[in-house]
């Protein structure tokens, strides 16, 4: 392999990878809160699903006259 062989496939990644990185600072912030509404909504559904099948047992007294 030649260095010109290595640079052609080196360089398009190394541009690719740096863009993303950009990317990436640029929306961290709000792609971390995004994906932490995601999570929590995710974790209420599932902990929902598990409350609304619980039943609830009342303790009643019957009278009889």
């Amino acid at each position: 392999m030649t260095l010109d062989s290595i640079l052609n496939w080196v360089m398009p990644v190394a541009i690719v990878i740096f863009f993303i990185g950009i990317i990436y600072i640029k929306v961290k912030g709000p792609a971390d809160q995004f994906l932490k509404w995601i999570g929590r909504g995710i974790k209420n559904i599932i902990s929902g699903g598990a409350e609304a099948a619980k039943e609830k047992v009342m303790n009643t007294e019957i009278v009889y006259n």
